[in-house]
């Protein structure tokens, strides 16, 4: 669409409308779907001022659902008990945000139009696709039968349908790997706080010490393995050794869905067209002693336009496992953009995740517990959903095992 067109569109109910209409009538997607996929839904999620959309792409029809605002007003709270889990677990007072986070899962579900849930209820596989807005919430904790969507079926995420489809035809590849580790500049084992610019909160980057045994262990237990870790895991290394190895896997920082800190220093200068959230970190500075340190002279962001023309082995399977990862940002170009969007657009069958920040230990076992059951299966999908059960299990608390999400194939 052209751009004043577009704009328009986000203004207006009845051009998505029409839109989506006119794609019902052509129905050249259910006919792609029904190729590779059987028992499954392909769901675009749509907020359109105070309501949301549901276009359920099936095998064989679209068809259209509409949830009032209360759909939102819930998935808010939801997101909202999931940070009280981060910021309290384990503290007695914290304990009941366990118990009413099931409670307003399960009001979610119900929500939900009632063809809706028969549909989720029927069918074993669910991709969502959601814009920036719907994308942001946790979809997975959904309830069937009282259990979360991710735990009872198969569940994956699409940035769109176009991209979902060509997935379809691609086979994970598990060949070797690259295993980044955890990122540090020379410097002590401690936080590091880099003041940005006024009006700024510091930015505090800790080492991490579960990220490091994960990255050591994976190196013995993955195949044709090549560790980065610390000073040797610099933005530059990584951009070029992820289009050599089928299997990436990053246990570092992540920030905002669209950044992994590497070690430094940076080389170079800013991009032309600089992403604005990213523009305080090129002026950040710490204090040591006397001495002002740049954040560019320890580290190296590397952004979704780093890795945009870089290419990965088709098939390719990338775990991040740190936080923020999993968040996508709509430009005002009309497209998904963020590491899984990337990832996938490169070449890669399947992207895992968190949508928002995760523990360094407990997300070091989740990891673990997913590989070894992916080397077993050579399923994606499954591993995660496995790995999932055992942390829900183990643990109990959401915040453990909801937050991850999978951009890829179901297959």
């Amino acid at each position: 669409m052209p751009q004043e067109e577009l704009e328009k569109a986000q203004e207006s109910v009845e051009i998505p409308r029409f839109l989506m209409e006119k794609l019902q009538k052509e129905r050249s997607y259910s006919k792609i779907l029904s190729k590779f996929l059987k028992n499954s839904i392909f769901l675009h999620i749509q907020k359109l001022q105070d309501h949301v959309f549901f276009f359920v792409v099936e095998s064989n029809s679209i068809r259209k659902f509409m949830c009032e605002k209360e759909f939102l007003s819930v998935g808010t709270k939801i997101n909202i008990l999931l940070k009280l889990q981060q910021w309290g677990v384990g503290k007695p007072r914290f304990y009941h945000t366990e118990n009413e986070f099931e409670k307003l899962s399960r009001r979610w579900y119900e929500i939900l139009p009632p063809q809706l849930r028969t549909l989720f209820q029927e069918n074993d596989c669910i991709i969502f696709s959601p814009d920036h807005h719907c994308s942001l919430f946790p979809l997975e904790t959904l309830q069937t039968d009282g259990q979360p969507l991710c735990v009872e079926k198969t569940v994956v995420r699409a940035t769109s349908i176009h991209q979902f489809s060509n997935l379809l035809t691609k086979k994970p590849s598990f060949d070797s790997s690259s295993i980044i580790g955890n990122p540090w500049p020379q410097c002590t084992e401690e936080m590091l706080v880099y003041n940005l610019p006024s009006n700024s909160n510091p930015f505090k980057i800790s080492f991490l010490r579960g990220a490091e045994e994960e990255a050591r262990t994976l190196e013995k237990k993955l195949p044709g393995s090549l560790l980065l870790s610390e000073q040797n895991a610099t933005g530059e290394r990584f951009l070029s050794e992820i289009s050599r190895h089928p299997l990436i896997h990053f246990c570092g920082h992540g920030s905002r869905g669209r950044i992994l800190f590497l070690s430094g220093p940076f080389k170079g200068f800013p991009p032309q067209f600089e992403p604005e959230e990213f523009s305080g970190l090129w002026k950040a500075e710490r204090r040591e002693g006397v001495k002002d340190i740049n954040m560019m002279t320890e580290w190296h962001p590397v952004t979704d336009l780093d890795l945009f023309d870089i290419p990965l082995k088709d098939g390719a399977v990338v775990f991040l496992n740190a936080c923020d990862t999993g968040q996508l940002e709509y430009t005002a170009r009309g497209y998904n953009q963020g590491l899984s969007e990337v990832f996938l657009k490169n070449g890669a069958h399947s992207v895992i995740s968190s949508l928002i920040p995760i523990f360094d230990e407990h997300s070091k076992e989740f990891a673990l517990h997913f590989y070894d059951i992916l080397l077993q299966t050579h399923s994606v999908a499954k591993s995660l959903r496995e790995a999932r059960i055992w942390a829900k299990n183990e643990y109990k608390a959401h915040i453990y095992w909801i937050p991850y999400i999978h951009y890829g194939s179901p297959l």
